[in-house]
């Protein structure tokens, strides 16, 4: 039997709008700061109006196409494919961490349930980069992703921002697997973000969303700690926080 609050909210504001004001009272209760996705136009209009919706930016996608040479790797990364996650990932995003952190906890406990301890896990390519017997980096790729024609995408890089061999070491081999498929290696990632840039360098080319569908990143703040210009500066967010990968 549903309680009276909610089916009144349903007969005033209607499904979407009550269920979402439900979520967010829930959300609240456990300490999250901000909410947020990448919804449809008409979701985003409702959010906007009456669940305090706000518009980050609209995203734009790196790309680089599988015809471009393959970069060297450096020497001392050795690159593993794995079946879940290490447990040396916690120790490796703790090292990871930027000065002002805003980006999903990507620890193992998320990275495992996100990408092993689910239906989907065949869908991931799961790559962890070792120097010696240390953890420095995991990248989490989905081969075949229909987000645009015939692409390969990024959904996670986790490594440290002044480790670039490392970075250059999982990127050619998302490249190495994207060729294979003869598929165009697609990443997202904030402007501000060292991943952006690493894009950049081998070759890949920033294009907006709206090319296909438009994807607009919007948030809602739910906690006391966040504004929108430390957003706008400092979040860091990869394909893989959201369900379209």
């Amino acid at each position: 039997m549903t309680h009276p609050d909610f089916r009144q909210g349903l007969q005033r504001e209607g499904l979407f709008a009550t269920l979402g004001r439900e979520f967010t009272a829930d959300y609240q209760q456990h300490g999250n700061e901000i909410g947020y996705g990448l919804p449809v136009r008409m979701a985003e209009r409702i959010g906007r109006r009456l669940l305090d919706y706000s518009l980050l930016r609209t995203v734009d996608y790196w790309l680089r196409t599988p015809d471009l040479p393959l970069q060297s790797s450096p020497a001392e990364i050795r690159l593993e494919h794995n079946v879940s996650i290490p447990q040396a990932a916690d120790a490796l995003w703790q090292s990871c961490l930027p000065a002002k952190p805003c980006a999903v906890r990507k620890d193992r406990a998320y990275l495992q349930w996100r990408y092993c301890d689910t239906p989907n896990r065949l869908s991931y390519v799961r790559i962890t980069a070792w120097r010696g017997l240390t953890l420095v980096g995991i990248l989490v790729l989905r081969p075949q992703h229909e987000l645009i024609p015939d692409a390969c995408t990024i959904a996670d890089l986790v490594c440290h921002d002044d480790d670039d061999n490392t970075a250059r070491a999982l990127l050619r081999e998302a490249c190495r697997i994207a060729r294979l498929h003869n598929r165009t290696l697609l990443a997202v990632f904030a402007d501000h973000d060292p991943n952006a840039a690493r894009m950049a360098a081998i070759g890949a080319k920033q294009v907006s969303s709206k090319h296909w569908l438009e994807r607009r990143l919007t948030y809602r703040i739910t906690g006391p700690h966040s504004t929108p210009e430390q957003l706008a500066e400092r979040w860091r967010y990869s394909l893989g926080d959201t369900d379209l990968c």
